[in-house]
């Protein structure tokens, strides 16, 4: 890599050329099938390796075999790759940007003599001068987070996974100079989808300490290393890519004369499991259910504080639970209290390229709508004492609802429109939580909102949305007024 030069007029931090795109970036389900190419369908992944085995996808290799390609596409796969991001972006990245180290970018690497990682003692802005240091002389790992937040072909691609997933998509950056290691054995805690932009890497893939841990490892001794079985070991090429479980025990080193490498890693699925989801849902549950069910209502033991390692008070417990679990039936809404979604939006990036204005004009009776952004609205319904935690941005322009009462009407059910149209694609996954962005309506809105939501992006007649006379117009001009809702008029 050559020293940092005076950056030139042409950004390389611009979305790349559609003849040059190996990806189908025409809707979240395509881009992910086109990211796995020929190895299996959607269904596929999700049915037998997805939370449960790795998975390797070789480059398609074109007749000539100089380049990873796929036919459907105008660009080679190990070509586009490599324009994800690069030692040239990372300059142009150093040079134009106030980053920092620690937050924005780090270096490491793996001393094989004493089998432990060891970390760069910097802070403070970075400077070209010691990037430069870092890699070359020190021969460390640079490992740059979140690029997304600069690269706008990363922007574009992490938006609509996160739009697939319904999940955050977070990236790290990895550059290891030629025959080297940055980081020691771990495990982390999501899903894991490595693109090799540069170079060659080999990936040595163990059996899990912990299966589908909640949280990462620290850095595992060689002790601990060589009790775990080997599962695979792979050498990743430009255009590879490779799928591995949270819990999966990996280490990777550069190829010796292969020259440095470069890879992206792409996670999902933080904080995303069915225990993360009933610890938020059950405090909601169990007001709804103790409503309901009068076993829940009975007392505690008196001094039960004395009793619960026992037996009997264990039972008692199990007893409760499992008539808490069966007031779960059809009719219990489980939209009204689900803050993991509602952080997803708050929290997620924004659509790529997306014009916060008005779309047409102003909406009518006679008008034809459909939201702009469907993928970046989260219809959902309540009682105001659900929302109490603050849920909602407390601006006049973020919430809509009757101007008289609010705590007498506290109780009723109303409907919450979340966007994240709104959201800062400059803090993503950087440990600033947001919070969420919303309009509040009528309980009465909330078959015209589904409509509009199933339409995709399909225009609507807003006759045919049912909304009621005396609020369904101001609902619909507070979408359009937000830029949430896109308007074709007769006139």
């Amino acid at each position: 890599m050559p020293r940092f030069k005076k950056k030139t007029n042409k950004s390389l931090l611009k979305t790349i050329p559609m003849d040059e795109v190996a990806l189908d970036l025409g809707s979240p389900d395509s881009l992910f099938q086109s990211l796995i190419q020929h190895s299996c369908s959607i269904e596929r992944f999700y049915e037998y390796y997805w939370e449960q085995r790795h998975l390797y996808i070789p480059c398609l290799k074109s007749e000539s075999g100089d380049n990873c390609q796929d036919k459907q596409f105008s660009g080679t796969r190990s070509s586009y790759f490599s324009k994800l991001f690069n030692h040239e972006i990372l300059k142009e990245i150093v040079v134009s940007k106030k980053l920092e180290y620690g937050k924005d970018i780090c270096a490491c690497r793996f001393d094989d003599e004493k089998k432990c990682r060891v970390n760069a003692e910097e802070d403070g802005p970075v400077t070209a001068d010691k990037v430069h240091s870092l890699f070359h002389v020190d021969e460390m790992t640079l490992q740059f987070h979140q690029p997304q937040r600069f690269h706008d072909e990363l922007w574009k691609i992490q938006e609509k996974l996160e739009s697939f997933f319904g999940s955050q998509v977070g990236s790290n950056v990895y550059m290891t100079p030629d025959g080297s290691q940055g980081l020691a054995p771990h495990h982390d805690n999501v899903e894991v989808f490595i693109l090799q932009l540069e170079g060659e890497k080999e990936w040595k893939l163990y059996s899990p300490v912990v299966n589908l841990p909640r949280n990462s490892s620290s850095d595992f001794d060689d002790t601990t290393v060589k009790g775990l079985t080997l599962l695979d070991t792979i050498i990743m090429k430009p255009g590879d890519v490779l799928y591995f479980p949270r819990g999966t025990v990996h280490q990777a080193k550069s190829i010796k004369g292969t020259g440095h490498s470069t890879h992206l890693t792409i996670s999902t699925y933080e904080t995303q499991c069915w225990g993360d989801y009933i610890l938020d849902f059950i405090p909601y549950l169990t007001d709804v259910a103790a409503d309901k069910v009068v076993s829940l209502r009975r007392g505690l033991p008196r001094k039960y504080y004395n009793q619960t390692s026992t037996d009997g008070f264990k039972q008692n417990l199990k007893e409760a639970l499992i008539s808490l679990a069966e007031s779960l039936t059809e009719s219990t809404d489980v939209e009204m209290s689900d803050s993991i979604v509602c952080n997803f939006f708050a929290n997620r990036l924004p659509p790529f390229g997306s014009v916060q204005e008005q779309l047409g004009k102003n909406p009518t009776l006679s008008s034809m709508v459909r939201l702009s952004y469907p993928d970046h609205v989260l219809i959902s319904r309540g009682k105001g004492q659900y929302h109490a935690e603050d849920t909602l941005e407390e601006e006049d322009n973020d919430l809509e609802s009757d101007e008289e009462g609010d705590k007498e009407d506290s109780g009723k059910m109303e409907v919450y429109v979340y966007y994240s149209t709104r959201n800062r694609r400059i803090t993503h996954m950087m440990e600033e939580e947001e919070k969420p962005k919303g309009l509040r309506f009528a309980a009465e809105c909330w078959g015209g909102l589904t409509t509009l939501k199933k339409s995709e992006s399909d225009f609507v007649e807003v006759s045919d949305l049912n909304l009621p006379m005396h609020v369904g117009l101001d609902m619909l001009v507070a979408l359009w007024a937000e830029g949430l809702l896109e308007c074709k008029n007769d006139n």
